[in-house]
């Protein structure tokens, strides 16, 4: 799993994440490529494992804009990436959630290419 990846997200979103394999422990970093937003928003830090050839990291806290019946109001929300690797193909699901625990969106799949030095 170690290496940089590229992701084509639903919505025409592109991110990179940077993948380091230490034993079972997966570290890693999430950025934005496209769109391009200002002030764009940070890395976010992901921290996971790997077992039986699927890894399982889980995003740093990050701010999102939520609309409900009461209006619009910030929360943070954790991402989770479940995924296994073949060759330079990446294949897995993503899912966001609140951190205040309430439920978010069913997980989406998602596919990465790995970046050619």
């Amino acid at each position: 799993g170690t290496g940089i990846w590229t992701l084509d997200l639903q919505r025409k979103t592109k991110t990179r994440i940077t993948f380091e394999q230490r034993g079972d422990s997966v570290l890693g970093t999430w950025v934005l490529l496209s769109p391009v937003e200002d002030p764009m928003p940070p890395a976010r830090q992901l921290k996971g494992v790997i077992a039986s050839g699927a890894v399982r990291v889980v995003s740093d806290p990050s701010p999102a804009r939520v609309r409900d019946e009461s209006g619009e109001r910030e929360i943070k929300i954790i991402t989770t990436y479940e995924f296994k690797v073949d060759g330079d193909a990446l294949t897995g699901t993503s899912q966001s959630r609140p951190l205040d625990g309430g439920d978010g969106p069913p997980p989406r799949p998602f596919a990465a290419k790995r970046e050619k030095p």
